[in-house]
């Protein structure tokens, strides 16, 4: 069996009219899947994601809006935590720590959206999983255009 190295990239905030304002980001749907029609489980980042991760709406997993988001329920199992538990490094780098929940990654880091430059710092987390020994899975969050 072949285990994958996978990198999930959440350009949060943006519009697919304004993915073609961005060189690196033009050259990036070319080079990946590019899903430039979405039907979003909530109108809130933080819901939206952990409905993502878990597979569920926001009412099922206990996180539905702002009021409610650090309330991710026991049962509900993330995407990191499957990815875990069949020996992937997982690593997610994201701009607050209410954008998602810490279970099932190895390693979560609160970049600063003001004053972290983007490219090479995600160049730096890949470059660093490329040298595991494990398969991968990285969350990085493109926070710039939020």
């Amino acid at each position: 069996m072949i285990n994958y190295n996978v990198i999930i990239i959440l350009l949060d905030g943006s519009r697919v009219d304004m993915i073609s304002e961005s060189p690196e980001l033009v050259e990036l749907t070319k080079k990946g899947l590019f899903f430039d029609q979405m039907i979003i489980s909530s109108p809130y980042t933080i819901a939206s994601v952990h409905s993502i991760f878990t597979g569920m709406y926001g009412y099922n997993n206990g996180v539905d809006s702002y009021k409610n988001m650090f309330g991710l329920k026991k049962g509900a199992k993330t995407f990191a935590e499957y990815m875990q538990s069949n020996g992937y490094f997982t690593y997610g780098d994201i701009m607050s720590k209410a954008v998602l929940s810490k279970r099932g990654f190895d390693e979560l880091n609160i970049h600063d959206e003001h004053n972290t430059v983007m490219l090479p710092h995600h160049r730096q987390i890949i470059d660093r999983a490329c040298d595991t020994p494990k398969p991968f899975f990285l969350f990085l969050q493109y926070s710039p255009i939020h």
